[in-house]
């Protein structure tokens, strides 16, 4: 994360539409491995049920404030209740399959911030985050351990429906000009990863 903090930074602001479209094929290179996972064998409505929920808790998000996540650790104490949930809610995708934490961060709209702060050694915004992600760990994993283990199937229903949903947070807009060719060889490049990733750990 030190190490590469910095990099991402610079092409995430430099090459905004390109890097965006890189992380959007991984998280849909993901995809075949969820439904991989959840074993659909025939329709049934759950099919169509879990994935719906999944898709509106992730469209709900839209009704929270805009400015709820910028985070000014000092100004603001509301900031710090903010961090905790946002540390959280990482701790949640680090524990579940097909959802990385650079994903949630881009969701939640503070992964450049995150960046900064580990660029900049802020250490009261790292450790504010970094304890309530040690945090949702422990107070996560055996809650989602045995949704995985008794519901599997309609856990993973449910990780679908996030994907899909987060989809929409996650699509930059039509790239245009010398950015078109470049934007799709990211998107590619993103979707080959993951997907050359899940089959190779299978």
């Amino acid at each position: 994360v030190l190490l590469f903090a910095k990099l991402l930074l610079y092409v995430t602001t430099t090459y905004e539409m390109p890097m965006m479209f890189l992380f959007l094929g991984a998280v849909v290179g993901s995809l075949p491995m969820l439904f991989g996972k959840a074993q659909i064998r025939r329709f049934s409505p759950k099919v169509l049920l879990y994935p719906a929920i999944g898709l509106a808790l992730v469209l709900s998000l839209e009704l929270l404030p805009p400015d709820l996540l910028q985070i000014e650790l000092g100004r603001n104490p509301l900031s710090y209740l903010v961090l905790v949930v946002a540390g959280i809610v990482l701790a949640v995708a680090l524990v579940l399959p097909g959802i990385s934490v650079s994903y949630m961060l881009l969701i939640m709209g503070i992964y450049q911030q995150t960046l900064t702060a580990i660029e900049q050694l802020n250490l009261p915004f790292l450790f504010i985050l970094g304890i309530s992600v040690l945090i949702g760990v422990f107070l996560t994993t055996k809650l989602l351990e045995r949704a995985m283990t008794k519901r599997s199937q309609e856990t993973f229903l449910l990780i679908i429906g996030f994907v899909i949903g987060s989809l929409r947070d996650v699509f930059p807009g039509f790239p245009t000009g010398w950015e078109i060719p470049l934007c799709l060889a990211t998107f590619c490049a993103g979707f080959g990863a993951i997907l050359f990733l899940s089959r190779f750990s299978d």
